[in-house]
């Protein structure tokens, strides 16, 4: 399953897509979240085989994207790169607080679980399940976060908690718009245009983010101010809205 694949058809870009393996071990499991599982510890494992082909390639100004449960991938795996970007749209930041039938069945293909219970301290003791840890202290890589206003948990119990978690918020840029309710991402123009001008910074991401409205360490209050009317979400400038329709 290479979800977005098709974003990348025609931009100026080298594409590495990944399959998440954990999704071979059931017919019925939809989301892994690129975390491995008791014989692949995929986080210690897939940063050495892209790291291989970066370097086999002579790539520079990488980008990691993805939504949902692949933007809690992004995340990730962009910290493990020095002056990486990661792109992540509607994601997910700590994973025992989402959906509790999705860790479950995540748990019990990847490491055996038996019970909700099980798997939250399987997931805790195996994998980095929480990305405000992850996102301590300096930073050396940049987040381009991508949030419906309108997907409240997302909002609410991941994009917050994150927030008050990062000191380091100059390398998070933040853009926040109504995309439907719910957990829609944003239309395909909007994601194409991010990636556009992304791609063609050549690796100066503050810049090109700051053209395409996002907001530049934003305050972990900046959502609740957004949703009470207290801070403007500038969007992304018409001009490029026009261009990348």
């Amino acid at each position: 399953m290479f979800s977005g694949l098709a974003l990348a058809g025609d931009l100026s870009v080298n594409v590495v897509s990944v399959s998440d393996p954990v999704l071979s071990r059931s017919p019925d499991l939809k989301l892994g979240w690129f975390a491995g599982a008791d014989s692949q510890p995929l986080q210690r494992d897939l940063p050495r085989v892209l790291d291989q082909i970066f370097a086999a390639q002579g790539c520079r100004n990488i980008i990691f994207f993805g939504a949902s449960g692949g933007g809690f991938a992004a995340m990730y795996y962009s910290r493990r790169f020095p002056g990486s970007l990661a792109i992540p749209v509607n994601p997910q930041v700590v994973l025992k607080d989402y959906n509790d039938e999705a860790l479950l069945a995540y748990a019990r293909a990847a490491f055996g679980a038996r019970d909700l219970d099980e798997a939250r301290r399987l997931v805790r003791d195996n994998v980095a399940g929480d990305l405000r840890p992850v996102y301590d202290g300096e930073l050396s890589n940049t987040v381009a976060y991508m949030q419906n206003t309108k997907d409240s948990h997302h909002l609410y119990r991941h994009l917050t908690h994150f927030l008050r978690a990062v000191s380091d918020r100059d390398r998070i840029h933040l853009l926040l718009d109504d995309w439907g309710q719910g957990h829609v991402p944003p239309p395909r123009w909007v994601l194409r245009a991010v990636l556009r001008e992304c791609i063609a910074s050549e690796g100066r991401w503050a810049t090109a983010l700051d053209s395409l409205g996002f907001v530049r360490g934003p305050s972990p209050a900046f959502p609740v101010d957004v949703r009470e009317g207290r801070a403007l979400v500038p969007g992304i400038p018409g001009d490029l809205e026009q261009a990348n329709r």
